[in-house]
């Protein structure tokens, strides 16, 4: 997902991992796993995602596998 730049900080980022979320809930889905951009790290981690493992290259940019254990 990307959010323009002048949308963030204004809800966008935050609904659209949300619903990702609960579709993932509605597919009996345990946990979210994602690869985030590392400049987007801190974002995840105020949703409580949780980073795991190396940095490594993903388009040219370097990104993180990060996890949020899914609960109703």
């Amino acid at each position: 997902m990307a959010v323009l730049p002048a949308a963030r900080g204004t809800g966008p980022g935050v609904a659209l991992v949300r619903a990702i979320e609960r579709a993932g809930l509605e597919r009996g889905a345990g946990e979210l796993e994602l690869h985030a951009q590392v400049s987007a790290i801190g974002f995840h981690e105020r949703l409580g995602h949780t980073a795991h493992g190396p940095e490594y290259l993903d388009g040219g940019l370097p990104h993180r596998t990060m996890t949020r254990g899914l609960t109703g």
